[in-house]
This record gives structure tokens, C-alpha cells and sequence, in this order.
């Protein structure tokens, strides 16, 4: 906790170095390109649907078991969620009902989430070319041989809540490897050039404080001891699911 207790002491309690120095730690130990800070998961879906230019009545997919903060960005800008099932034996979007739905030409965006941790392979989907956020809040530091999590689509979303991988007691991260997004997204926080207000429309203050990022950055130097643990449930889960998978005479995928 001594980064922390430095902000306070030095007084460190707006945007500044600490914060971009927790995007920066944050890139490097994901390998991720562009990273940017928010407050609230809230504020990066709705930052992301802005830079997709998601406007109202336009329509955004999802899963039944979506994050509620992609929910409440959806009604911030007045747009429609399309909601789709998961599916019967695993924790993964319908594909089929996924395909029937993306017919409808005005959904502009899909949010694609690793509901329950089981990290889904985007490549098993037909996006029809439509922008995808992905929402790797539950598989933060998940490998994979082929894909990595946080990539799959334009933009990535990551809580950073009590209850999510790292915390910073409230917070998120947007991910992207397109930099005009990643320049847009920034211009939105500030209020400044490429991105122009219109009259009326407030800037979006969604910054992240510095002392909760010195909570961040003492969060990424203990990430492979929380992988280590996560590791550890996830094989629990996993031997319990074969049981299981016994028991119903089913496939359960994990």
C-alpha cells in the first residue's frame, strides 16, 4: 500500500503521472497497445459505444448475462439492447440466435462477455463485420494458445471493481489496438481536439484518481499470485463439472 499512501500524503487525489503510470504498467503486463483509464465499467461501455458511433435508436446485441454496466450505457444513449440466450451446454453466446438476430441492419455494436470466466473464442462467430466489445472483466491474465483475451474485437472493455480480478475500489480500463479509436476515446475524457463538442453536450469526466491507481499498480506487482489462486478454482470448477457431466449425461463446456 506505500504507492497509495504516497498519493495521499502528496496529495495526488486528481488525473496525473500515476494514473497514466497504471495504464502504461497495465499495456505492458496484458500486451495490450492503447489503454486508457476510467471511473466507472459504466464509463468505458459508454465511451466504447460512443467511439462506435452507437447513436440513439440504434441497437446493441448481448448476452443474457452481460454486464448491467453495458446495460445502463446502452439507456444512456437511448439505444436498444438485443438481447440473446446463451448457449444449452456452455456459457457462450447462442450462435444460431446470434446469426438470426444480426440480420436486423440497425444493430450497430455487439458485446461480446466471458460469462462466469469461461473464455470464449470469437472466431466460432459470424460478427457480419459489425464492431464488437469485448468484456474481459472475468478472464483478465486467461491464455490461450491462438487468440489472446482483450483482442478479439475493436475495443475491449475491464472492470476494475471490488469484486473483479484487480481492483482499484472502482474503476476500468478500455483496450484497443486501433489508435484513431484510442485518440478519440481520449479527446471524448478531455473535451479537447480531434474531438469536437457539440453545443449542449457536457464533457464525459470519466477519469480515474491517481490513488486509486497506485491501488492498481499494487495490484498488477501481486498478478501472478492472483492467477495462481484463480488457476487453482478454476481446476476445482472444472473436476466438479466432470462429475456433473457424468451425473446428466451431458457436455458442459468450461
Amino acid at each position: 500500500m506505500k504507492t497509495v499512501l504516497e498519493c495521499l500524503v502528496e496529495d495526488h487525489l486528481t488525473t496525473g503521472n500515476v494514473t497514466t503510470r497504471f495504464e502504461k504498467a497495465f499495456a505492458s503486463t496484458f500486451r495490450y497497445k492503447q489503454v486508457i483509464s476510467t471511473n466507472h465499467l459504466t464509463s468505458a461501455y459508454h465511451l466504447s459505444l460512443l467511439a462506435l458511433d452507437v447513436q440513439a435508436g440504434d441497437k446493441v446485441a448481448l448476452s443474457t448475462f452481460a454486464s448491467v454496466s453495458a446495460l445502463d450505457a446502452i439507456f444512456l444513449l437511448k439505444a436498444t439492447p438485443v438481447v440473446i440466450d446463451l448457449d444449452k451446454n456452455s456459457f457462450h453466446l447462442n450462435s444460431e440466435e446470434l446469426t438470426q438476430k444480426l440480420a436486423d441492419s440497425s444493430i450497430k455494436a455487439i458485446i461480446l462477455d466471458h460469462s462466469f470466466g469461461s473464455v470464449v473464442d470469437a472466431r466460432r462467430y459470424d460478427f457480419k463485420g459489425i464492431p464488437v466489445i469485448e468484456d474481459i472483466s472475468e478472464v483478465l491474465g486467461a491464455q490461450s494458445a491462438t487468440f489472446i483475451p482483450g483482442k478479439q474485437g475493436s475495443l475491449a472493455v475491464c472492470g476494475l471493481s471490488v469484486d473483479q480480478m484487480i481492483t482499484t475500489g472502482n474503476g476500468a480500463m478500455i483496450i484497443t489496438d486501433q489508435e484513431p479509436l484510442a485518440k478519440k476515446i481520449r479527446a471524448m475524457k478531455t473535451g479537447k481536439e480531434p474531438y469536437q463538442r457539440k453545443e449542449g453536450q457536457p464533457k464525459l469526466d470519466y477519469n480515474l484518481i491517481d490513488y486509486q491507481a497506485a491501488l492498481g499498480i499494487e495490484q498488477l506487482s501481486k498478478i501472478g499470485i492472483i492467477l495462481e489462486r484463480k488457476e487453482k478454482s478454476r481446476k476445482f470448477i472444472y473436476s466438479l463439472s466432470q462429475e456433473l457431466q457424468l451425473k446428466l449425461g451431458m457436455e458442459i463446456q468450461i
